[in-house]
């Protein structure tokens, strides 16, 4: 079976560290991986509110992030719950979260640099957020990081995992440049489950905006006024988009949020 090769995505995202465009401290673009700042912003604000449409986070509840990056969901949550511990494997994305923390003045987040899947404090945490990396981890990995995961939970925790997935019924492998495997969201369910996880929910983590994008008026228009009219007037036009997109297999990804609780 072929495998990601971990030195050069540890490469590629050290790489997306020192492109990482921050501007008046806002960590929103960096991660991403898009280069489009309005369909940026959009994304953010968007899964932001899908996030907490499906977990209620807590004044106390203590939240440990894996795959932080430079902490674009780390802030977010912060301000949300009593403490947060976020990890990234990114020497350079840990030092752009920690200057980012400075600059706001963060007191309740620590960041750790140290690889996801072998992360293991042995703390109970009410919140696990997994932040889209374990498509860049083989399975023998994503295994022990369950494995991990489990002796983190307990019976009130809750697991949220952020993946990109394939939705052509099998695995999509890329292995140039950027090394990454998208699973179906059926393999995903088993690896939980195997571990003693049921998966509560499944939700697109947003609708990615079309007619903006389209006809370049993310040029022309204002950010707040093009938000306003992608979010409400045009976003029927693209789930519409997305529908046809499925019935008709033109879309081989998906990204969406998982919900998993531990059932012994």
């Amino acid at each position: 079976m072929q495998k990601i090769n971990y030195q050069k995505t540890k490469s590629f995202w050290q790489n997306e560290a020192k492109k990482a465009e921050i501007r008046d401290c806002d960590e929103y673009k960096s991660g991403m991986l898009i280069d489009n700042d309005f369909i940026a912003r959009y994304r953010k604000i968007e899964e932001e509110k899908v996030f907490e449409s499906i977990v209620n986070v807590k004044k106390d509840d203590i939240i440990l992030e894996l795959g932080c990056g430079s902490g674009r969901w780390t802030f977010f949550l912060s301000d949300k719950c009593k403490s947060i511990v976020a990890v990234d494997f990114s020497e350079d994305m840990i030092k752009i979260a920690e200057l980012i923390q400075e600059k706001k003045n963060v007191k309740n987040i620590k960041f750790i640099c140290a690889e996801a899947e072998n992360y293991c404090d042995y703390r109970k945490y009410d919140i696990i957020y997994l932040s889209s990396f374990i498509q860049y981890l083989n399975d023998e990995d994503i295994k022990k990081l369950i494995g991990h995961l489990a002796k983190m939970s307990g019976k009130r925790t809750l697991l949220i995992s952020r993946d990109t997935i394939s939705l052509t019924g099998g695995r999509i492998i890329k292995d140039k440049d950027y090394h990454v495997i998208y699973r179906t969201a059926d393999e995903y369910k088993n690896m939980f489950a195997k571990y003693g996880f049921k998966t509560v929910r499944k939700q697109e983590s947003y609708v990615a905006p079309f007619l903006s994008c389209r006809f370049g008026l993310e040029k022309k228009i204002p950010f707040k006024l093009l938000y306003f009219l992608e979010s409400f007037a045009f976003k029927k036009i693209s789930r519409l988009k997305f529908f046809f997109d499925d019935v008709f297999r033109r879309r081989e990804t998906g990204h969406f949020f998982f919900v998993y609780e531990k059932t012994n």
